[in-house]
């Protein structure tokens, strides 16, 4: 029996990347049961966790030498050929922050040749939902305040270190899953279900081959939406890190985040990033939305609900 389920491809679904991110110089083509790394680590796709613009992050079994599985962790790939901004801050945050229990660790990297270029790939521990995946879940109360604080005390952490995460939103915010460092595959089905694939759709000249860029099929995300609240352990952890800089030798420019998450004083405030999080995880909404990502609209619902700016603040 198949270990995952078919869609048919005109099926518009979540959690399943642009065919045409499948190109020379862009994703890797990933299937279920593939095994990627090096001699330092050898793990093997199980499930997808999700996907973005220049990456796709899947849920693999560390292998040992007798090719038995011996924990979960996540694979983040990159599109090939891509400058990976975030892993001068990944490599700072292992040799030279002490680890802290709410601020991602991250156990290293290999190189992937594939049939689209050169891939680097990030191994990390396995995560769970994020908080805005978490945002419409019935939470308790004390999960949101142990949230909260946890929150606080990974981003102290790491300004005491002298480092400045620069991108705190509520998808940079994840919870963890109880007990699972211990999770099988099994239990990951029983939990998530079965991956469900998506065949690539057929080549606009009709060939019966696909393109040795493409994979045979996609794979839809698991979605934490429907995900039981009752299998957190309570624990979050801040990620992503592409957009971290050290707070007095770096000048890192305009940060291409999503606005309602941006500080009006300093477009770099982590602070107000976290409050903004810590809103919609109580009300399930966002503080000062607006409709097409624009700082403009964000500032002046700022000004609407809490009055003008300062006078230094303008220029």
């Amino acid at each position: 029996m198949s270990s995952h389920q078919h869609q048919h491809p005109l099926d518009k679904i979540a959690g399943v990347e642009d065919d045409q991110g499948y190109r020379v110089g862009g994703f890797l083509p990933v299937h279920l049961g593939d095994v990627l790394g090096n001699s330092e680590g050898r793990y093997r796709v199980i499930h997808k966790l999700g996907n973005g613009v220049s990456a796709t992050v899947w849920l693999a079994e560390e292998l040992n030498n007798l090719d038995e599985a011996v924990g979960l962790w996540a694979l983040k790939i990159f599109s090939a050929g891509l400058h990976v901004t975030e892993m001068s801050a990944l490599v700072f945050l292992a040799r030279m922050v002490a680890p802290h229990p709410n601020v991602l660790t991250f156990r290293g990297y290999f190189t992937v040749e594939g049939v689209n270029g050169s891939h680097i790939c990030f191994v990390f521990p396995f995560l769970g939902p994020t908080v805005k995946q978490m945002q419409q879940a019935n939470l308790d109360a004390a999960v949101k305040r142990g949230a909260a604080k946890q929150m606080a005390d990974g981003l102290a952490h790491l300004h005491q270190a002298g480092f400045c995460h620069g991108h705190v939103a509520d998808t940079a915010v994840l919870f963890r899953l109880r007990d699972a460092d211990s999770w099988t595959k099994d239990q990951v089905y029983q939990t998530f279900g079965r991956p469900i694939t998506v065949p690539v759709p057929v080549p606009c000249d009709n060939s019966s081959a696909l393109p040795s860029s493409m994979p045979r099929y996609r794979v839809k995300a698991i979605d934490f939406k429907r995900f039981n609240p009752g299998l957190l352990s309570g624990d979050i952890c801040i990620a992503d890190f592409g957009q971290s800089f050290k707070i007095e030798t770096d000048n890192p420019g305009m940060p291409p985040m999503k606005p309602t998450f941006l500080a009006p004083e300093s477009l770099f405030n982590d602070v107000w990033g976290v409050g903004c999080v810590i809103f919609g995880l109580y009300t399930g909404r966002v503080l000062f939305p607006t409709l097409n990502e624009s700082v403009h609209q964000v500032i002046a619902a700022i000004i609407d609900t809490l009055g003008p700016l300062p006078a230094d603040w303008k220029g």
